[in-house]
């Protein structure tokens, strides 16, 4: 796992920001994964509202002229993400075909995809726990990783417009987000959970494992220091939907020694 020095960050994350003289107006989370969430925060990434999901990842990366750790919605109405100074992934709705492409089963018109950012900056991070950390010198893609774009403008006009295009189509478009999931998971027949599910984790060398951490689509909800372990994921506190269940073991070193990724259909409320 990549450490950045705090004293170090802060001083990098200043300077960026201030020197801009740009307040952030929204951001928006990004779980690179199949099945791994697009969600969007106008809070400072207290809250997100998941809008849609991921369908397929990038088989090949694209080649971009942004700035390193930029992004940028362009005018075909798809993002490029922009992670080090020559490689790059798209962003794009479900209706497009590209194989350098992060593909949603977010539709064309949608609020992802028709956000008024004109005037505005977009900065790539990466985020780890639930802080949005700068993106090290010659980051490169990585399935499981989580992105955040952060949005900030120094015109107070143009946070208000953008603030209100996000109230009026969130609701109606997080509530679209849970049916497309739901469908979706139960026309792949995903393991169905309702109530508490019990995660056991075991493993082959335990002596090496230092760490188990537990995570539901990219944000980190428990650790364990002892194996086997189990650990118990209340499911009646999300919506009904898929969720990428993860477990991943680290030796002292945080190496990766093990890791298991499921998806599962979370359906608490059935007709």
């Amino acid at each position: 796992m990549m450490k950045i020095p705090v004293a170090t960050l802060l001083c990098v994350c200043l300077l960026s920001w201030s020197v801009a003289r740009a307040e952030e107006a929204l951001r928006i989370r990004i779980v690179l994964l199949p099945g791994g969430t697009v969600s969007i925060s106008t809070d400072g990434g207290e809250r997100y509202t998941v809008i849609g999901r991921i369908i397929a990842l990038p088989s090949r990366l694209a080649t971009g002229k942004l700035p390193p750790a930029s992004a940028a919605l362009q005018p075909d109405g798809t993002w490029l993400l922009q992670h080090n100074g020559r490689d790059a992934v798209r962003l794009v709705p479900a209706d497009r075909k590209d194989p350098s492409a992060l593909v949603t089963d977010l539709p064309k018109g949608s609020l992802l995809f028709s956000l008024p950012l004109q005037g505005c900056t977009v900065r790539l991070t990466i985020q780890e726990g639930r802080v949005a950390y700068s993106l090290p010198p010659g980051y490169r893609y990585r399935v499981g990783d989580v992105w955040v774009l952060q949005i900030a403008t120094d015109d107070e006009t143009r946070r208000a417009e953008i603030a209100q295009f996000i109230a009026q189509r969130l609701d109606a478009e997080a509530q679209q987000a849970v049916q497309r999931s739901v469908a979706r998971a139960q026309r792949e027949k995903l393991p169905v959970v309702d109530g508490i599910l019990n995660l056991e984790v075991t493993a082959k060398y335990a002596e090496r494992v230092r760490f188990v951490f537990f995570a539901v689509d990219g944000t980190l909800i428990g650790t364990s220091n002892v194996l086997p372990t189990v650990f118990r994921w209340n499911s009646t506190q999300v919506p009904d939907g898929e969720y990428v269940i993860e477990a991943r073991a680290v030796d002292a070193e945080e190496r990766e020694l093990a890791l298991v990724r499921k998806r599962v259909l979370v359906q608490n409320h059935r007709e």
